[in-house]
């Protein structure tokens, strides 16, 4: 059923134009519950993208600060362009509640309350499908295979984003052509697919152990035994027409007592990522018995079929016959709690194809391009400003990766950058045993070093040191960040972010970057970190040997007190727990910020709010303008507890340099 405004719509009128569709928000819900299925659609998608406060209020004629407003017509604007055909375009419908603003118009209320949008999509081998790029979503994965194929075809074909070299198979992997059976490699190479998953509390209940290795391995494992999602990435690989799948929980000995296996292949993990011919991405299933060959939720609102004439350019001989397209609720991008995870993280960064399947569509991710289930399609001269993955987004990561130890200097420094923000990104993703911190970067971590060649110090390079140890836990955000949590000594030393449960943030200001690089703007000279071992090793058994945390520094150590929190607007935009920093032997009668602001040499925070309470400290200035925070743990040895930035640089010259040990 449609209403006399509906039974006239069409999408050519509103090409790059707006109408008035209903005169305010309550006639648009009153036309939905009368039935029309256009109105419901629009009003559906309406109550999606806000609150329902706001559409309370804007249904009884108010706007959030109370002020009575009839004023809440609803407009309806189409985004797509047909004209040059382009594929990479996406076709949707903007639907906005309230007045637009005029801007010839001094009297014009600035009021543009809601805004929310549709997409538009044609079905295959219909007229429209020559104009529109967008298709209907399959209610199950599984219907979609074909298309899956066809991506990886001409990917394989056109793109050049895997090797045309059969790799190395991993250590073992599952052969899934008869019974699955766990094999054990001797050097083959071969495809294979490789799978990126949440375990869940089910993924305990299968695993590859001494005591079920021999039976996996000879006897094979009968499906119905496996978790779903497992389950269904053997059938997955299967259609795909691979041999191989690569399983962790499958394919490297899980033993609580004895971590020999993990060790020996937590480091290969990135590598497998990075070889596998694809990996699956399962995004939607927050536990491996969830699956996700499975039919998908309905949409909250059905699709409604609409008139559509397409373009036809001025003085064309083109004969274009009106047609019909379809507009629907949007889907969603492959969110979901695998999105959230430390140990996916290197899996996504490092794979060079991705099938990644969400809760309402799958999409596929290459070097290249990122193509949607409903044939929306982001080509890559667009990934730099839309992707959120550093890998695609950075095209130079792959490039910078295959020059091994032949990098130039800025190449070196480029893929430090990038570290960098793999850093914070990661310090953001959650994790089943914390513990896990540095082991979940190893794969990664293991590429960028044979890449720089340098040594890695629980997270840190040593080409690199001086602004890799200037990391802090608040940014200059518009969030709270969470609350840390320092672990330490058990994982990493106090000067490492990896001792840090939080998120952490490093300088990303370009000029500050090539300030605290150069060696002429540092203030304190490295005279050993011999016994840090090169911990790509995710035993933890070993970061417990003492002289693994030491970092020798000679330096000037400055004694500071903490005073109190800064009432700056730029530092309370940052989020964290900042401070100012004054000199020490300073009158205990000194109470308000401008009594202390004449004394201030510095401000800075901590990097975590248990170690507030200690309000002397010594300052260790790193760089011209940045510096540590430390506290002293005996003769020579100090840990870190916040970090600091210079503000009157005299105060911090001169002073005896004595040797430092960081623990």
């Amino acid at each position: 059923m449609r209403c006399n405004k509906c039974r006239s719509f069409n999408l050519s009128d509103i090409r790059a134009a707006e109408i008035e569709h209903q005169p305010s928000l309550a006639a648009l819900k009153a036309s939905a519950d009368a039935g029309c299925s256009l109105c419901s659609l629009f009003f559906t998608r309406i109550k999606l993208s806000t609150s329902s406060s706001t559409v309370e209020q804007l249904l009884e004629g108010h706007t959030d600060d109370g002020e009575f407003n009839h004023d809440t017509p609803v407009h309806v604007e189409g985004l797509f362009y047909d004209v040059g055909r382009s594929l990479s375009r996406r076709y949707r419908v903007v639907i906005r509640v309230g007045l637009r603003i005029d801007v010839d118009s001094a009297a014009s209320t600035p009021m543009n309350a809601l805004s929310a949008e549709l997409s538009v999509y044609a079905e295959p081998g219909t007229p429209a499908s020559k104009y529109l790029k967008s298709r209907p979503i399959n209610r199950n994965p599984m219907q979609g295979i074909e298309v899956m194929k066809d991506w990886l075809q001409d990917c394989d074909k056109n793109h050049n984003c895997i090797s045309t070299e059969l790799p190395l198979l991993p250590t073992r992997v599952l052969d899934v052509s008869r019974v699955p059976t766990v094999v054990t490699t001797c050097g083959e190479r071969a495809r294979y697919i490789a799978l990126s998953y949440c375990w869940g509390t089910s993924g305990k209940n299968v695993l590859f152990t001494d005591d079920t290795a021999q039976m996996f391995s000879t006897q094979g494992i009968h499906l119905d035994t496996l978790p779903k999602t497992i389950q269904d990435a053997i059938t997955m690989t299967r259609e795909l027409g691979v041999k191989y799948v690569w399983i962790d929980a499958l394919c490297i000995i899980q033993e609580q007592q004895d971590l020999r296996d993990f060790k020996a292949e937590a480091p290969n993990m990135g590598e497998y990522y990075r070889n596998a011919y694809v990996t699956l991405s399962i995004a939607c299933a927050a536990d491996c018995s969830d699956g996700f060959i499975k039919d998908r939720a309905p949409q909250q609102a059905e699709p409604c079929k609409v008139e559509y004439s397409p373009y036809r350019k001025p003085g064309s001989a083109e004969q274009i016959a009106p047609t019909v397209a379809y507009l629907c609720l949007p889907a969603a991008e492959s969110t979901g709690l695998l999105n959230t995870r430390a140990w996916a993280f290197q899996e996504s960064e490092l794979s060079n194809r991705l099938l990644s399947f969400g809760e309402t569509q799958f999409d596929f991710l290459c070097q290249q391009l990122r193509q949607y289930e409903n044939g929306d399609y982001l080509p890559r001269a667009q990934k730099a400003e839309n992707w959120d993955s550093m890998t695609h987004q950075s095209p130079s990561l792959r490039k910078i990766l295959s020059l091994s130890g032949r990098m130039s200097k800025d190449e070196e420094i480029s893929l430090f950058d990038l570290w960098t923000r793999f850093v914070s990104k990661y310090s953001q993703r959650a994790m089943t045993n914390p513990d896990d911190k540095l082991a979940a970067l190893s794969g990664m971590a293991k590429h960028v070093r044979d890449a720089v060649r340098c040594k890695y110090m629980f997270g840190i390079w040593e080409n690199d040191l001086i602004k890799g140890l200037l990391w802090s836990t608040y940014g200059f955000a518009p969030r709270r960040i969470p609350t840390a949590r320092k672990r330490w000594p058990h994982r990493a030393p106090s000067w490492s972010w990896a001792s840090i449960d939080g998120w952490i943030r490093t300088i990303r200001n370009p000029q500050a970057e090539a300030l605290n690089r150069d060696p002429a703007n540092w203030r304190v000279q490295v005279l050993s970190h011999e016994g840090i071992g090169d911990f790509l090793d995710p035993i933890r058994e070993t970061l417990t040997i003492p002289k693994a945390f030491e970092l020798r520094i000679e330096g000037v150590l400055k004694k500071v007190k903490i005073f109190f929190r800064s009432l700056r607007a730029s530092d309370r935009r940052s989020g964290g727990s900042t401070h100012l920093l004054v000199e020490s032997g300073l009158p205990e009668n000194l109470s308000t910020q401008a009594e202390v602001e004449p004394y201030c040499v510095g401000h800075g925070t901590y990097d975590v709010d248990s170690d507030s309470a200690i309000t002397r400290l010594e300052a260790l200035r790193l760089t011209v303008r940045n510096g540590l925070l430390l506290e002293q743990v005996d003769e020579e040895r100090y840990r870190r507890v916040g970090h600091f930035k210079v503000e009157k640089e005299a105060w911090f010259e001169g002073g005896i340099s004595q040797q430092v040990v960081l623990i």
